[in-house]
C-alpha cells in the first residue's frame, strides 16, 4: 500500500481518491512498458542494454500487476458504497 492508504476507510471519497491514484499509476506504468517493449523491438544494439531493459520489463510488469490488484480493490470499495 501507499503512504496514507487506509483499506478500512468507510469514506466513499477516500475510495474514489485511491481508485483514481491507482488508475493513474497503472496508466503511467503501461506507458513505461510500451516504451521498453518498443526499444527492444526496434533493436537495442548493445547486449548489456538489452539485458537491462528486459530485466526492467520484469519489474515493470510486476508493478503493473500490483497496481491492477489495488485498483480492483478500490473499484470494489467504490461500488460497495
Amino acid at each position: 500500500m501507499l503512504e496514507g492508504e487506509d483499506p478500512d476507510t468507510a469514506e466513499l471519497e477516500d475510495a474514489r481518491h485511491w481508485e483514481r491514484v491507482y488508475a493513474e499509476l497503472k496508466s503511467f506504468k503501461l506507458r513505461m512498458i510500451e516504451t521498453a517493449e518498443s526499444a527492444i523491438a526496434d533493436g537495442i544494439q548493445k547486449p548489456a542494454s538489452r539485458e537491462i531493459v528486459t530485466t526492467d520489463l520484469v519489474a515493470l510488469r510486476a508493478e503493473l500487476r500490483r497496481f491492477d490488484r489495488r485498483l480492483a480493490f478500490w473499484s470494489r470499495r467504490v461500488t460497495e458504497r
